[in-house]
């Protein structure tokens, strides 16, 4: 079935449509994307759609096709699931009121254009900003942590990818956050790999407003210098934390970084470790691990 038909069966509906899903391939990209359009604008009029996941990934290449506006017209959608797409709210956008999932992924995006589709949507609990390609393209575009932390004030679910800390400009005192994600429960963090301080800084003020938090998925790559942030941090302790996923790289500094996560972390459950390990050169890590969970 191909775009067109999927357009006209839409037309014969007469029942409501609640929740939409939309996969196209790069034929339906290159020459039916007016009858998508229409898919879109359709169901904003005819409609009320709760939950909406695009996807318009091209296996051959990287291609964003602009997100058409009539998506920000849809105000009952509670999910919202977006791939590779250029988004850009229209100046007429009131805001999700009822959205509660979020998900952006190998998308283009401002940050202007973020924190306003975020600021906008009041009740949203699930936050997913994944990929390399959800980047900034213009120089100087970038966010303070705290502008970001901002529109998310009733969060519980986080996942965000390591490229999206590179537009995330940490504060000049970043241990001094004016909000507290005092809802978060479950923080995701892939593919860590800054080098310098940018990245353990970026991890730690994640962790430091999030005092509730009882689950952590944390994936740590090349480059993650934890020694000149630390003594900033030393009075992080994670009381509800029960359980931990931690993926390293096995090098002096991220072994320090998971074991002060292990040290300030009492209810702790379920531990969850995957590094790359010579069991002739690491087994002092290893040890060094163990003896931090007894």
């Amino acid at each position: 079935m191909n775009i067109y038909d999927v357009y006209r069966v839409l037309l014969l509906r007469q029942g409501p449509i609640h929740e939409f899903t939309l996969v196209m391939d790069d034929y339906w990209q290159r020459y039916n994307y007016f009858e998508f359009y229409q898919i879109i604008l359709h169901l904003s009029r005819k409609h009320t759609v709760k939950k909406l996941t695009l996807d318009g990934h091209d296996d051959s290449e990287y291609i964003w096709y602009k997100l058409p506006e009539s998506v920000f017209t849809l105000n009952h959608l509670t999910d919202l699931c977006l791939s590779t797409f250029e988004i850009d709210h229209p100046s007429i956008f009131k805001g999700f009121g009822s959205l509660r999932r979020l998900d952006l992924s190998y998308v283009k995006i401002s940050t202007k254009t973020l924190l306003h589709l975020l600021s906008n949507c009041p009740s949203l609990k699930n936050l997913s900003l994944v990929s390399t390609h959800l980047n900034i393209w213009e120089p100087g575009d970038k966010c303070t942590i705290n502008e970001l932390l901002k529109c998310l004030p009733v969060i519980e679910d986080l996942t965000m990818s390591g490229d999206v800390s590179e537009w995330l400009v940490v504060d000049s005192v970043p241990k001094e956050l004016p909000i507290s994600l005092i809802h978060l429960k479950y923080l995701c963090l892939n593919q860590m790999c800054h080098v310098g301080n940018h990245g353990s800084a970026f991890l730690l003020c994640l962790i430091k407003c999030s005092p509730n938090l009882e689950h952590a998925h944390l994936e740590m790559e090349w480059g993650l210098d934890f020694s000149a942030v630390k003594d900033e941090y030393s009075d992080v302790w994670l009381e509800h934390l029960n359980e931990l996923d931690v993926c390293f790289g096995s090098n002096e500094l991220q072994t320090e970084f998971v074991k002060f996560i292990l040290a300030r972390s009492p209810k702790l459950k379920t531990v969850s470790i995957l590094t790359v390990v010579d069991r002739k050169q690491d087994s002092k890590m290893l040890k060094t691990l163990v003896r931090t969970l007894e």
